[in-house]
């Protein structure tokens, strides 16, 4: 059951390769790790899109 956390956790980004990928302890991880890197990518991209668009050099006169 605690295997169940990891999973959910980083999915679903650690289910493509959980599925994809033979089954073992390693195969596992690396699911897990993948999942991890997918969600921290989209986290990350969620988190500049909004300063994207703002002018960092304040309003032209």
């Amino acid at each position: 059951m605690a295997a169940f956390i990891p999973l959910f956790a980083t999915a679903p980004g650690s289910l493509v390769p959980l599925l994809l990928l033979p089954v073992g302890a390693a195969m596992f991880v690396v699911a897990v790790v993948f999942g991890a890197l997918v969600n921290a990518l989209v986290i990350g991209w969620c988190a500049r899109a909004p300063r994207r668009g703002r002018d960092h050099h304040g309003p032209v006169s």
